[in-house]
């Protein structure tokens, strides 16, 4: 028994001391592992004070200094004593930062390097280490906002300057592609001007691009931009000079257009009709040709003096003067063309017009069929009647003369005259075609009988439907049953109306007495509609009134029998007789409260 209880005690002992073993293991790992997570949290903090460190050395050192320096001479340069503060500010913090500040940073970092290496007489880093390094660390980031606050304000001016650079080169390099397309005209002399005038544009403009960079240099923004500005301006000037230069110069070549206008008024004058004298045509031809020579030698005179402005005057001049010998000597050419091809276009024109005054007359005659007030219409078409039957006949004069005279020595007489003679035709037809339309407007169309019939129609069909309606929703009143069988045959005889309704205007005698006839249903349909409402009407005022009696059920002793002949006149359908019955019943009620007040 002792030995078992001996093992039994010894077994507890054993277990004991091994939960002892187990939790003083698993302790030690969770030890190991939060110092290495602090140790890895440690050396991150102390790296990005230390890269905080760097990056503010290299900005203060490169160009922040070097802007600073440049802040300092613009500020002397232009005598602005706001940017003379603001630089004196800035050196003042550059250099708190830069001497003591960033030395005081960098010393931290290094000590916490020294610390975090791996000795043998040093133990790891304390917790007390660690407020440290994260001080440390927002220092650091405290110096960086500085640094960066002071290139930011910096910045602002710095990019005025940048971006007027920016706007210089641009400039510059439309100017260095406007002189290289100069210098490659200028070996053929194609610009034909004299190469001091275009020197003296040069020198101008170089000028110009000192000044803005020497404004640029000492940091007088607003003068540069002005005189950017200015040079822009006079690019742009000298670009024009030269486009309208070399434009008028290619005109004026064998392959140019101003050229070619004149080859092509020299062709026109060889295909002149035979009529024409020969000798006179070479006259002509040698009369323009020479005025084409002498006003291109005076252009090109003007443009080698660089006088752009009287040359291009000159040119306008003899632009002007070749296009209208040319429009005119077209001229005859275009007229004949003219007829040929619009001589057919005309006679339809004719043709219609005629077609819608046979149409006119049919219609003049349907309305006066049917007794139609058309006076004023007949009256306005008869009178231009026999002018449009005349338009015809004298249009085949007209083109008959034209045919025969065309070719002869009095063809271009004969031709105006045609041209004018047609052009009063026109003229005439638009004003009748005008007359058309008012014309039209007070005649009735057939369809227009139509649809006055089919109107009427529609008017009746919808006050069917809507009766036939209200019969529907109240089917329950037995009164109204009465009227669908009347409903049904209107229907009818509207379907018949309305698939005869052509046969209807074969005579005024028809017409008449089917209007009549319709004017007639639909005034009984309107009638019957108001019948069928007051029927409703009464069923409804009644069945309210009995059940608004109901409510004196024993108010007096002969009420009942008041009640019950309301009730009994309503199941007989004599609404009229149970409303008066109610109506009475309610008074004597009324009239009983008022005494009994």
């Amino acid at each position: 028994m002792q030995f078992v209880m001996y093992n039994l005690m010894n077994a507890k002992i054993t277990t004991t001391i091994d939960i002892i073993v187990y939790i003083v293991f698993g302790l030690s790992f969770i030890l190991a592992l939060t110092l290495l997570v602090l140790l890895i949290i440690y050396k991150n903090i102390i790296n990005k004070a230390n890269q905080t460190s760097l990056t503010i050395e290299s900005i203060l050192k490169h160009p922040l200094s070097s802007r600073l320096n440049r802040m300092s001479f613009i500020a002397e340069a232009s005598n602005n004593k706001h940017l003379k503060q603001d630089v004196e500010l800035w050196k003042v913090k550059y250099y708190q930062i830069y001497k003591v500040e960033l030395p005081e940073l960098i010393t931290n970092v290094n000590k916490f390097f020294l610390t975090n290496k791996f000795k043998k007489s040093q133990s790891f880093p304390s917790i007390f280490n660690f407020k440290k390094a994260n001080q440390v660390f927002e220092t650091s980031q405290t110096l960086e906002s500085k640094v960066v606050e002071i290139y930011d304000q910096t910045q602002k001016i710095t990019e005025l300057e940048f971006l007027l650079r920016d706007l210089k080169i641009v400039i510059q390099e439309n100017i260095d592609q406007l002189f290289k397309f100069i210098n490659s005209k200028k070996e053929n002399d194609d610009l034909k001007i004299n190469h001091l005038v275009i020197k003296e544009y040069k020198q101008a403009i170089n000028k110009k691009i000192t000044v803005c960079d020497y404004y640029i240099k000492i940091g007088k923004f607003e003068e540069a931009f002005k005189k950017l500005i200015n040079l822009a301006e006079s690019v742009v000037k000298f670009i024009r000079f030269i486009d309208n230069t070399y434009k008028m110069v290619l005109s004026l070549e064998q392959n140019g257009v101003l050229y070619a206008k004149l080859q092509e008024v020299n062709s026109q004058l060889l295909l002149k009709s035979d009529n024409t004298n020969q000798s006179d045509q070479i006259l002509e031809r040698e009369n323009i040709n020479k005025a084409f020579q002498i006003d291109k030698e005076k252009i090109l005179e003007l443009l080698y003096a660089g006088k752009i402005n009287s040359a291009a005057a000159i040119y306008d001049q003899l632009i002007n003067k070749i296009a209208t010998i040319h429009s005119n000597l077209k001229f005859e050419v275009r007229i004949f063309s003219f007829f040929e091809n619009n001589i057919e276009n005309i006679q339809n024109i004719i043709s219609e017009f005629e077609l819608e005054t046979k149409k006119i007359e049919e219609l003049i005659i349907l309305n006066l069929s049917f007794k139609n007030n058309i006076n004023e219409a007949k009256n306005r078409f008869y009178n231009i009647k026999p002018f449009i039957d005349a338009v015809n006949n004298e249009f085949q004069m007209i083109c008959s003369r034209f045919i025969k005279f065309k070719y002869s020595a009095a063809g271009e007489a004969v031709l105006y005259k045609c041209v004018s003679q047609t052009k009063n035709i026109l003229l005439r037809l638009e004003k009748y075609y005008n007359d058309f339309i008012e014309i039209y407007a007070l005649l009735r169309t057939r369809d227009s009988f139509l649809e006055e019939i089919e109107s009427k129609i529609d008017n009746i069909r919808t006050t069917l439907l809507f009766t036939e309606s209200i019969i529907y929703r109240n089917s329950d009143i037995e009164s109204l049953k009465q009227y669908k069988e009347w409903i049904n045959t209107r229907f009818t005889q509207l379907s018949y109306v309305e698939k005869n309704s052509n046969l209807v205007l074969l005579s005024l005698k028809n017409f008449d007495k089917i209007i009549k006839d319709l004017d007639h249903q639909l005034k009984e349909t309107i009638y019957i509609k108001h019948n069928v409402i007051d029927e409703v009407m009464l069923d409804k005022i009644a069945q309210y009134l009995v059940t608004y009696t109901s409510r004196f059920l024993g108010y007096k002793n002969d009420s009942v029998k008041k009640i019950n002949k309301i009730m009994d006149a309503y199941q007989d359908k004599q609404y009229q007789k149970a409303i008066d019955l109610g109506i009475s019943l309610i008074r004597e009620i009324k009239n009983l409260k008022n005494l009994g007040e």
